[in-house]
């Protein structure tokens, strides 16, 4: 079942830049008696450059109530002068009499994003504030990046809406879930892999390329991805010119090689697997293929494609599937063996006793049955002269096999009634109670 983790659940959001009234003095009530208008409140105000910390000269200041009507007039307007500043006196803070209220201010300028913001202000105090405008470009990469965040945040949600469809076994709900997420966010490119996966899991091999282009174009070094698009090209029957330049980059990308490696193993896993099926041969030999392109040293794949040349007499094709040091590998029994095999059917006799010796030198026991295996075949065929090749061939790497005695004595009853004594007596003295020791005792008597 294909994993779904909550990947981007712990994204943090992209940063935005908080356009807050910065209250740089508040200096108390001048007293009632200093001058007139000592009951109103003095709001100085100074307006800035977020980026270059310039005063922004000709912004218009509009004051209003807090909650006053969208249509409602101003307490009060200014615009600031060549340093940025600008003043006014208010008399009352809205409709009611109330001696403190927070109040709206509205700055607009042509150059500049409009900008809002709230303070409390208070009859008989002055205030000062400062306020920092972003330009109209600057204004418009903060909005792009707040949208972009919105749409990543959006994303994420649809995202862990398809982890828990798919953990609940609604593939199809997971995938509405994933192309919603794909759909927010264009620039994600996890939702595309998920969907290319589900897609080859149900066969859908032209969605699921389609899907796994779309997350290629976005992550294109990244090894899930790559080893998915394996996967599907696979699947769609795509030869070894197609397969390996992804097999390559695979390879190449940053952590690649290990995920390679594992991908190499289950391909050829499933290459065994079809291997057994009726009319299997082809399919699993692509796979053979496939699994040493993505793991030249996988010796495995090399010999099981050699196995297979093998199986159906082309063993030209078996030899040049063994051509890769890997597959005579010490650790490779099934090459060593295929390799003795091939050479042998090909009648290169010297070689096949060298290959039948490394085959040996690693897996004795095997190697010893597998010989008088093609001994006892030979006899049933009265292959004379194969008998006795398989047969010393097997007393030379070990002289105690009761049964290379038996057959060799078999052969020189007539022949040589001296060395059938020789060999006859010696299996008798190996397996006494083997079921053909009664036969080789009336053998022996009749020499």
């Amino acid at each position: 079942m294909l994993s779904l983790p909550s990947l981007f659940s712990s994204l943090p959001r992209a940063a935005r830049i908080v356009l807050l009234v910065a209250l740089v003095a508040m200096i108390a009530a001048v007293p009632s008696s200093a001058k007139r208008g000592a009951d109103d409140a003095q709001i100085a105000g100074r307006v800035i450059d977020v980026q270059s910390e310039k005063p922004v000269a000709g912004v218009d200041v509009a004051i209003y109530a807090e909650n006053a009507a969208a249509d409602a007039a101003p307490l009060a307007r200014a615009r600031t002068d060549a340093d940025g500043a600008f003043e006014v006196r208010l008399g009352q803070l809205g409709p009611t009499d109330a001696r403190s209220a927070n109040l709206r201010f509205a700055l607009q300028h042509p150059d500049y994003a409009p900008f809002d913001a709230s303070a409390p202000v208070r009859l008989k105090e002055r205030f000062d504030f400062t306020f920092r405008l972003l330009d109209s470009d600057q204004a418009r990469v903060q909005a792009d990046a707040n949208r972009a965040a919105d749409d990543r945040n959006r994303a994420i949600s649809y995202y862990n809406e398809a982890v828990a469809a798919y953990e609940a076994s609604d593939a199809a709900g997971a995938r509405r879930a994933l192309e919603a997420a794909a759909a927010a966010d264009v620039s994600l490119p996890e939702p595309h892999r998920l969907l290319a996966d589900l897609a080859l899991s149900a066969g859908e091999i032209d969605a699921a390329r389609a899907a796994i282009d779309r997350y290629r174009a976005l992550a294109p070094d990244e090894p899930l991805g790559l080893g998915l698009a394996y996967r599907i090209v696979l699947a769609d029957g795509a030869d070894l010119a197609t397969l390996a330049p992804i097999a390559d980059a695979l390879r190449a990308a940053p952590g690649g090689a290990d995920h390679a490696r594992v991908l190499a193993a289950q391909v050829y896993n499933d290459g065994a697997r079809v291997s057994q099926e009726e009319n299997g041969t082809e399919l699993a030999a692509a796979r053979f293929v496939a699994a040493a392109a993505l793991d030249p040293k996988l010796g495995a794949a090399h010999a099981g494609l050699a196995t297979l040349r093998y199986n159906v007499e082309d063993y030209e094709g078996a030899l040049a599937a063994l051509r890769p040091a890997s597959a005579l590998a010490a650790d490779n029994l099934q090459g060593r063996r295929v390799h003795y095999l091939v050479l042998d059917a090909l009648g290169r006799a010297d070689e096949a006793e060298a290959a039948f010796a490394a085959y040996h030198a690693v897996d004795a026991a095997r190697a010893i049955d597998l010989r008088m295996r093609q001994a006892n075949e030979a006899f049933r065929f009265d292959e004379i002269d194969a008998v006795e090749r398989y047969a010393r061939g097997v007393l030379a790497h070990d002289a105690d096999v009761a049964d290379a005695h038996r057959l060799l004595g078999q052969l020189s009853l007539q022949r040589d009634p001296a060395a059938s004594r020789e060999h006859l007596t010696r299996f008798l003295a190996l397996a006494p109670d083997h079921p053909e020791a009664d036969t080789v005792r009336i053998m022996l008597e009749s020499i």
